[in-house]
């Protein structure tokens, strides 16, 4: 159905960040460097989930756009690129079940769902999200997705 989530450490550090990948490398490495592939992403602070968001674009790429925004088009990126210590980055690779983005936007949506739902708080710096219809596929992925991070935070209800 879907593979366990790539486990990074990312350090924001303002207008950028370091990283550190799951076999130490200070990149992003496939599939997560890959494009046109469909990614799940979720931001943790030890018990604390602050941030999921969808791409197909390389995880470099989408960073980076976020970490260098300073307003002038009204976008300042990520709220939390200036948090200065290091959290962990997860990232699932989609399936090739859902060619519509709107599918994969409700997975994303499922799953920012079951954190307020069963963990009590919505991520702590999670600005929007898209809602669809979600189906059985997509909501099956989406707990799955879910229970890795209620796992990666203790499964605890701590609140942001």
């Amino acid at each position: 159905m879907i593979n366990p989530p790539l486990r990074y450490q990312i350090l924001p550090l303002g207008s950028r960040y370091e990283i550190t990948s799951p076999t130490g490398k200070n990149h992003f490495e496939a599939p997560a460097s890959t494009d046109k592939l469909s990614k799940i992403y979720a931001l943790v602070d030890g018990q604390t989930v602050l941030y999921v968001g969808m791409t197909g674009q390389p995880m470099a790429n989408r960073l980076r756009g976020a970490f260098q925004a300073a307003g002038e088009t009204g976008y300042y990126g990520y709220k939390w690129k200036a948090l200065g210590h290091a959290i962990v980055l997860l990232i699932w690779i989609l399936p090739d079940l859902f060619p519509r983005h709107e599918d994969r936007e409700a997975v994303e949506a499922e799953v920012i769902f079951e954190i307020r739902n069963q963990l009590g708080y919505w991520p702590r710096w999670q600005n929007e999200m898209h809602f669809w219809n979600a189906q059985s596929t997509t909501r099956a992925i989406a707990q799955k997705i879910f229970g890795d991070i209620k796992t990666e935070v203790g499964g605890g209800t701590a609140s942001p």
